[in-house]
């Protein structure tokens, strides 16, 4: 911009030159033109700024409208966030409740199972699943478990010890 205004200013003073040399007496031959400015002339660096400038707010609205995208998707994804954490809440309740309603479960039946008679306990637990079988004995005192253990099938017997022992145990690595 300012190579435009000097360009200006050195061609009004060489026009008001040779008017005044001629009043002196002097030659009245125009000084020799200025080399012409390598720069562009001030209307094609206007047009480049303008171009530059249009190109900035273009780019400006699209950042603009990314923001707006990535706002409105966090506030999904918060919202999102939100519901799983009520919806997990909601599951950690129910499953405490279930395991509360297993427990209760398992403690009456070790206490009907208990007072029963062994030999009958023990055939009905001949045809349980040996992990129910466990579950059930650990609710009970040993001085009734172990009478109903006595009166199951050698193998059934073996089955529900060979649990008790190696449930605590540390898998070798």
């Amino acid at each position: 911009m300012r190579a435009g205004r000097l360009a200006a200013i050195v061609a009004v003073a060489a026009a008001l030159a040779v008017p005044l040399a001629a009043a002196r007496g002097q030659d009245a031959s125009p000084p020799p033109a200025p080399a012409p400015a390598a720069e562009p002339v001030p209307s094609e660096l206007l047009a480049a700024i303008d171009a530059e400038r249009g190109e900035l707010e273009a780019r400006r609205a699209r950042l603009d409208e990314r923001e707006a995208l990535l706002a409105v998707a966090e506030a999904r994804v918060r919202h999102e966030v939100d519901r799983l954490a009520v919806l997990k809440r909601e599951i950690e309740g129910q499953l405490a409740q279930q395991s509360g309603l297993l427990e209760a479960d398992l403690k009456r039946m070790g206490a009907t199972y208990a007072a029963m008679r062994a030999r009958d306990a023990a055939r009905i637990m001949d045809e349980m699943e040996p992990a129910t079988v466990v579950a059930i004995f650990d609710r009970m005192p040993e001085r009734r478990s172990a009478p109903i253990l006595g009166a199951m099938t050698p193998l059934k017997a073996q089955e529900v010890t060979r649990m008790i022992l190696e449930r605590h145990q540390v898998p070798p690595s």
